[in-house]
């Protein structure tokens, strides 16, 4: 079996007590990387916060990653950017792609003829120049959009109720417990 990654916790594995890596284990590391075995860091800390770490690992010159933030980013260094965007990407492609599909059932909103939708500067102002987005802005353009808006920033109840996790990074102290919201209090369970 080929070792493609080595994944490392900081506190307690990498670090020592004095919360420093050891030479040892820095040149251990270089030699593991000249293999083109890539090294991921799984802390609680966000990316920016262990550059202590990532500079005498030359983490940035090469395939490796930072999984923070207790899980919630995952860095790629080689193309110098978060997962997370790709995976907000896809679900704002869904969530587009469900609108539309609602818009040729039901109908646009009112106000659609002449928005960002309608003339594609939703699209273009995102970045979004791909095959599939540009064959989405053109269906869009044709049906229309069935909602103006359509996502809020995670983490929100609302996305951590339909994904089965918390709104937060805090533990969860209740099986069952109440949300207090604008309009009152919302019953939770607890995700498993």
């Amino acid at each position: 079996m080929d070792i493609k990654l080595i994944a490392l916790d900081l506190d307690g594995t990498l670090l020592n007590d004095q919360k420093e890596i050891d030479q040892p284990t820095i040149d251990a590391l270089l030699k593991v990387q000249e293999k083109g075995i890539s090294i991921a860091i799984a802390t609680g800390r966000s990316k920016g916060s262990i550059e202590f770490v990532s500079q005498p690992l030359h983490l940035y010159d090469g395939n490796n990653f930072v999984v923070g933030v207790n899980g919630q980013i995952i860095y790629d260094f080689a193309n110098k950017e978060y997962f997370v965007d790709k995976v907000f990407e896809t679900i704002n492609h869904a969530a587009v792609s469900a609108s539309c599909r609602l818009a040729e059932e039901k109908g646009a909103y009112s106000l659609f003829r002449g928005s960002d939708w309608d003339n594609g500067a939703y699209f273009t102002k995102r970045g979004y120049e791909s095959p599939k987005w540009q064959e989405l802005a053109q269906r869009v353009h044709r049906y229309g959009m069935r909602n103006a808006y359509l996502l809020a920033v995670a983490p929100t109840s609302s996305t951590s109720i339909v994904s089965g996790t918390t709104a937060g990074i805090d533990p969860v102290m209740n099986k069952f417990f109440l949300e207090e919201k604008r309009g009152g209090m919302l019953p939770r369970v607890a995700p498993e």
